[in-house]
Order: structure tokens, then C-alpha cells, then sequence
């Protein structure tokens, strides 16, 4: 009987730690949203939402979960349990595409497109896993890959809204090999002697035209291989 009593003491306690400590946690969230807010009676009424909306969300997606039969594995593979690894590249955005549908094209469509771009190219490239930030990548392997990321939003009935952003991967030691050139660069023009110094002016120059030239034409063949996909896909850019 002292072990029963002692159990549901400590059942209790936790139940009342977790309970404070979400109500703490809904106070805190209310508190950064109080802007134009009157009275207590407001304030109270924010953190009775802030408190039941992650509640609601919750049992609203494990209603969803059981009534489609997504339920987790018992036997998880390993990227299910695994955390992924840092980045091994930096990611720059050089542009963002906007792609309407009045039929319900989504950006299923448009990867299924621009997959046969790439083939039908003889480019190399890899899809994501699960854990990347990215749908697909171009030369991968490359010190400068290039990748698209895509979302599709739900609008009025068939109406969907895709957007496109395009990515620049960097690997990390490529800009490090950049910055070392500089380095060269300005230890020559520094030597005194006036072919060392011109020879690193060219240098640095040459760096300093060769980054945006090579974003332009990275991003204008990205811009044209989405918009293919697109077309084929039977959405319309919108600019």
C-alpha cells in the first residue's frame, strides 16, 4: 500500500510539474503578444488560447494520424533516429519563382519535371533524404552546387501557388580558397616591387569579376531549367 501511494505521488507531482510548467510556457508566449491589449481580462483570455492552441493542434494531428493509419514504425531505420550532420556547405538564395495553377498543379508536378530536365540533360544529381534542405541537388559533389527548394500553397478550390527558391552550395573549403587567393593577393601588392604589385591588383580583380559573373550565370541557368520544368509542367510564372 505505501509503494501504491507513494507511485501516485509521484504520478501527481509530475502531472503538476508538467501543468505549471505549461502554463509558464503559455505565459511567456502571451506575454511577447500583448500589443494593444486592455485589462487583465484580455491578457487572461490570450493566455487561455496561448495554453489550449498546442493542445488542440496536437489532438487534431493524432486524430489525423490514427483515422490515416500514420502511425511510427516499430522498426525505425536509422535517418529516423539519427540527428543529421552539420551542413558540410554554406547555402545562398540567389532567387525566388512563383508558379500559379487554376488546376491544382502542385510542386509534385514540377519536380517530376524538372527530374526529366536534368536526365535529359546528363546532369548529376542527388533528391532529399528526409534531412536536407533542399528537393534537389545538382553536382553534389561539385565545390559549387546548385539546388531548388519548393513549397505549394493551397488556395480557393484548384487554385495552388508554388514557389521556387533557388540555392547556391558552397562547400566551405572553396571559400577558404578564395579568401587565401586575397591573401596572396594583397601580400603581393604589398611586396613593393611594381610586377608583384600589378600582378596582384590583376589577381584581385580577376576574384572580384569572376564571384558576381559566375552568380549571374548561375542563377540564369537555374532560372531557366525551373521555368522549363514549370511549363511542362502547365504552371504559369508570376512576377
Amino acid at each position: 500500500a505505501f509503494m501504491l501511494v507513494a507511485l501516485v505521488s509521484c504520478q501527481f507531482g509530475l502531472a503538476a510539474g508538467l501543468a505549471a510548467f505549461a502554463a509558464a510556457a503559455a505565459w511567456r508566449v502571451s506575454a511577447r503578444n500583448t500589443i494593444g491589449l486592455h485589462g487583465w481580462r484580455d491578457r487572461l483570455l490570450l493566455w487561455w488560447l496561448a495554453l489550449l492552441q498546442p493542445v488542440v493542434r496536437e489532438s487534431a494531428r493524432l486524430r489525423g494520424m490514427i483515422a490515416l493509419g500514420a502511425r511510427p514504425s516499430f522498426h525505425p531505420v536509422l535517418p529516423e533516429i539519427i540527428p543529421p550532420e552539420r551542413p558540410h556547405k554554406l547555402t545562398l538564395t540567389l532567387a525566388t519563382l512563383r508558379f500559379w495553377s487554376e488546376t491544382g498543379v502542385t510542386r509534385e508536378a514540377w519536380l517530376h519535371e524538372l527530374r526529366k530536365s536534368l536526365k535529359a540533360a546528363h546532369i548529376i544529381h542527388r533528391e532529399d533524404d528526409g534531412w536536407r534542405w533542399f528537393d534537389i541537388e545538382a553536382w553534389p559533389w561539385a565545390g559549387m552546387s546548385r539546388a531548388w527548394l519548393s513549397v505549394t500553397e493551397y488556395h480557393d478550390t484548384n487554385k495552388r501557388l508554388t514557389r521556387v527558391r533557388l540555392l547556391l552550395r558552397i562547400r566551405r573549403g572553396f571559400g577558404l580558397n578564395l579568401l587565401l587567393w586575397f591573401i596572396v593577393a594583397g601580400i603581393l601588392m604589398a611586396a613593393g616591387l611594381h610586377t608583384l604589385m600589378l600582378l596582384g591588383a590583376i589577381a584581385a580583380a580577376a576574384i572580384l569579376l569572376f564571384i558576381p559573373v559566375l552568380l549571374w550565370l548561375t542563377r540564369r541557368e537555374m532560372q531557366k531549367l525551373a521555368r522549363t520544368a514549370a511549363k511542362a509542367a502547365g504552371l504559369v510564372e508570376i512576377r
